[in-house]
C-alpha cells in the first residue's frame, strides 16, 4: 500500500530502475513500455517518462533531464501561484500531490501566514500522510474525515490540487476530486490545478491511461459479503471544461 500513496515525482526513480532492469533483459521496446506504465497507468508522467526512456540513446541523461525539467517548472509555478494567493490564508488540498507539497514548503520558507486543510483520503489515507509530512515542516494542518469536505471548502480561501493526468478531454486525479471541484464552483471559491508539463497527454497518448479497480479489502475487510459488491478505485476522470483557466502550468 505504501507504494500506492506516492506522488508522481516520487515514483519516477522506481520507473527508471525498472526500466534498467527490463532493458538488461533485451526485451522489445513495446513490451518494456507496457510493463513500465503498469507502475501507475493513471499517471501521465509515468507514460511520458517511459516513452522517452525506451527511445533514448542515453537513458540516464534523459532521466536526469526529465527530473530537472520538473524541478525547474515547479519553481516557475511557485512564482505564478505566489501572485494569486493573498496571505494570511486558509488553503485546502486533497490527497497527495508532491507538486502542491513543494509549494507549501516554499510558502513556509518565506514565513508566510497560512494553514492547510486536508481530508484523510480513503482508502489509502494519502491525506494523512500529507498532513504528517507538512506538520514535520512546522506547517499548521487541519485534518478531517472525507465527508467533511463541504465545510472545509466553505471555510477555506483557496484550493490547490495536483494532477495525475490532463488530456484534451479529461483531467484525472484522486477519486473525490470531481465533487470537490463542483463544491468549489458552487461556493465560488478559487481553485487551481498545479501541473507541470509532464502531466499532459495528447489525444493519441490518452489511450494508454487506465483507471484500475483495486483490492476490495482496502474498503471492507468484513466476512459478511453476501450481496455486497465492493468498488474500490483510486482515480476518476473529470471533464476538462471544469478546470479551464484554472491550470497553473510550466
Amino acid at each position: 500500500m505504501e507504494e500506492k500513496i506516492k506522488g508522481s515525482l516520487e515514483l519516477l526513480d522506481k520507473v527508471y530502475l525498472k526500466f534498467k532492469e527490463l532493458k538488461s533483459q533485451n526485451l522489445p521496446n513495446e513490451q518494456i513500455f507496457q510493463k513500465l506504465i503498469e507502475f501507475n497507468p493513471s499517471m501521465a508522467t509515468v507514460i511520458n517518462l517511459s516513452k522517452k526512456l525506451i527511445y533514448s540513446n542515453n537513458p540516464e541523461e534523459e532521466f536526469q533531464n526529465y527530473k530537472k525539467n520538473i524541478r525547474d517548472a515547479l519553481r516557475k509555478i511557485y512564482s505564478k501561484i505566489r501572485k494569486k494567493i493573498k496571505f494570511p490564508s486558509k488553503i485546502l488540498t486533497y490527497s497527495r500531490s508532491s507538486s502542491v507539497i513543494f509549494l507549501f514548503k516554499e510558502f513556509k520558507k518565506e514565513n508566510l501566514d497560512f494553514e492547510v486543510f486536508i481530508t484523510e483520503g480513503r482508502p489509502n489515507l494519502e491525506g494523512i500522510k500529507t498532513a504528517e509530512e507538512l506538520s514535520k515542516e512546522g506547517i499548521k494542518v487541519t485534518l478531517g474525515v472525507d465527508a467533511i469536505i463541504y465545510d472545509f471548502v466553505k471555510n477555506c480561501d483557496y484550493i490547490l490540487l495536483g494532477a495525475d493526468a490532463i488530456t484534451p478531454n479529461f483531467y484525472i486525479n484522486k477519486i473525490g476530486t470531481y465533487p470537490l471541484i463542483l463544491t468549489a464552483r458552487e461556493l465560488k471559491k478559487e481553485y487551481y490545478i498545479i501541473a507541470t508539463k509532464d502531466k499532459f497527454l495528447g489525444s493519441e497518448e490518452e489511450k494508454f491511461l487506465r483507471i484500475k479497480k483495486e483490492q476490495p479489502d482496502e474498503v471492507y475487510k468484513g466476512h459478511k459479503r453476501k450481496n455486497i459488491q465492493i468498488l474500490n478505485v483510486y482515480f476518476e476522470k473529470i471533464p476538462v471544461s471544469l478546470i479551464a483557466n484554472r491550470i497553473i502550468s510550466e
